[in-house]
């Protein structure tokens, strides 16, 4: 069993109203940064997190004090209005409801996720929350049971108000209406018709028949991409596909041929390295960022059939280009550096360093060992400035 400086017999109250720091034996409330950083010279970086994973999570707060934090959030975010209430979902689910917008569940989670969270936290679910509120959820939710009777009821209803019934319109503004008249009349068609609406009347959209569609198609200036017949006619393209399956068979069948289009060249093995050798003897960079940036097509297939680009160039039988690195710290930069935080009296200690100037303490560890050593190689008075966590006066 690991030692944890303390007796195993836990005190009265630990945990509960104290706790024990495992390395001066004294009581606490909270074990904080503060008394590890200055009392124990942990890393300032996280002291905490240390601290528990040294200790095996050992506790370094007392539930009091947790308690005490806990009630001094809740005050916080109740003077900033952002705690949730049974009473402020309520409001809320009312507001919306005066606003006219919708309450079924999928609607608003996408618009006020917060709102349904916390519906489902202080009522258990979001249909309890809706009842909460007076209201039947029963005619909210989108998966109600509709019957033959309801839908022929709500189109009139919509008819009545002056609303489009086009499938398009309905499919925006009642996608549950949309559903139910599907599911009980086998398509919105015949749902239309069961509430005594003319389906030819209400719809925008225009049906083709297999010798409009030949006919449009031959009508067109040129036999055109399925891109370009996308841009000119896009219900033109929808039928062709309905009744031909592709807009090239459309065109076939009308006797026209599909455009030559551009086709990608096939990168074999043989291409690749006669490509690679090519930019060698002109004079071209092999190397993979200048390839990349330059010609990725080719680069995208020597990674592929290679494995990696500096494979393809050794097989082309290529030299690599060795690689110059723009940015070097020898030893003497890092004394230097040191010593101009000295003169200026900034602090010394790794972690503030650590933020301010990453690659002088990385650099530092290379060169001597560690960022201790790198002080102690700069001069006393660079290890004394850290010391006191300030430069010389």
């Amino acid at each position: 069993m690991k030692d944890s400086g303390i007796p195993e017999r836990r005190p009265r109250g630990e945990g509960r109203h104290f706790v024990t720091c495992r390395l001066c034996l004294r009581t606490y409330q909270a074990i904080n940064r503060s008394h590890l950083v200055y009392k124990h010279r942990f890393d300032p970086e996280h002291p905490v997190a240390e601290y528990r994973r040294r200790f095996d999570g050992a506790e370094d707060r007392c539930r009091d004090s947790l308690r005490r934090l806990k009630r001094g959030l809740r005050s916080h975010f109740e003077r900033l209005g952002r705690r949730w209430t049974r009473a402020r979902v309520r409001r809320e689910i009312l507001r919306r409801r005066r606003r006219g917008e919708p309450l079924n569940c999928a609607a608003v989670v996408e618009e006020r996720q917060d709102l349904v969270m916390a519906a489902i936290h202080r009522f258990g679910s979001w249909e309890a929350a809706i009842n909460a509120c007076g209201l039947r959820y029963r005619r909210i939710r989108l998966l109600r049971a509709w019957s033959s009777r309801e839908v022929a009821d709500a189109i009139r209803d919509l008819a009545r108000k002056g609303e489009e019934l086009n499938h398009a319109s309905v499919r925006r503004r009642h996608p549950a209406l949309l559903q139910a008249g599907r599911a009980r009349f086998g398509d919105w068609d015949a749902a239309l018709r069961s509430a005594g609406v003319n389906p030819d009347v209400v719809r925008k959209k225009r049906r083709w028949s297999l010798p409009e569609v030949l006919r449009a198609v031959r009508e067109l200036p040129r036999p055109m991409l399925v891109k370009e017949a996308q841009r000119l006619d896009p219900g033109l393209l929808n039928a062709a596909l309905k009744h031909f399956g592709s807009w090239e068979g459309a065109l076939r069948r009308a006797g026209l041929s599909y455009p030559e289009v551009y086709r990608p060249k096939k990168w074999t093995k043989e291409r690749i390295l006669e490509a690679i050798r090519r930019r060698f003897r002109e004079g071209g960079s092999v190397a993979s960022g200048a390839v990349e940036e330059e010609l990725s097509g080719l680069w995208e297939a020597g990674f592929r059939e290679f494995g990696s680009w500096r494979r393809a160039v050794a097989e082309a039988g290529v030299a690599y280009p060795r690689r110059e690195w723009s940015w070097k710290w020898p030893r003497e930069r890092v004394l230097r550096l040191i010593r101009e935080r000295v003169r200026r009296g900034d602090s010394l200690s790794r972690g503030v360093v650590q933020r301010a100037e990453t690659g002088l303490v990385d650099a530092a560890r290379r060169g001597f060992g560690s960022w201790a050593a790198a002080l102690k190689a700069a001069g006393s008075r660079a290890v004394g400035g850290v010391r006191s966590g300030r430069g010389p006066r």
